[in-house]
């Protein structure tokens, strides 16, 4: 192939491409969301209300700035971040009807964005499903930041599921001792 006709058809893969690249940010930001789900042997109201405390359940590090109704402030240090270190962040987080609460960062001393939100549903057996979708961006600009933070994000989440699992077992075994 001579050289015109290589260029004609590098032209016409780049047209091709060029759409693709040019894909909105949020849709690219959704996809990059980590999402997980956790069934809880406990009644929905025993696991919002502990869902709701987790902000304060933390007190070295998570901190409620101010609260307004279903809205609070919450300052919260994230240790041991991959390459970034210890991490600063402020968000406001939403208490919404039907169990739903989102977040959302107001500021941050590194990370980009910081925003996800935790759904329940009330399931038939008396248990509860709880999913934990958050969102992080490092602001990272290396090779394989985006997987970095996305494993970072999915063992947060995890453990996060985690810490309500047991809080709501150790309240149900608050409430037996007490009766």
């Amino acid at each position: 192939m001579n050289n015109i006709g290589k260029l004609l058809v590098c032209g016409f893969l780049s047209a091709s491409v060029l759409p693709a690249l040019a894909l909105d940010n949020t849709s690219m930001k959704k996809s990059a969301f980590v999402h997980e789900t956790k069934v809880i042997s406990a009644p929905l109201n025993t696991v919002w209300e502990a869902v709701k405390a987790q902000k304060i359940n933390d007190p070295v590090n998570r901190h409620v700035l101010s609260t307004s109704g279903p809205v609070s402030v919450v300052e919260e240090t994230f240790n041991h971040v991959p390459v970034l270190g210890t991490v600063t962040c402020q968000y406001t987080q939403h208490e919404l009807p039907g169990n739903k609460l989102e977040y959302k960062m107001t500021n941050s001393n590194k990370f980009v964005a910081f925003e996800g939100e935790w759904k329940l549903t009330k399931l038939a057996d008396g248990q509860t499903s709880v999913t934990l979708s958050s969102f992080v961006d490092s602001g990272l600009k290396l090779p394989f930041a985006d997987k970095i933070t996305r494993m970072s994000t999915k063992k947060s989440v995890t453990a996060r599921l985690t810490e309500i699992e047991q809080w709501v077992d150790k309240d149900k075994k608050s409430h037996i001792a007490a009766k």
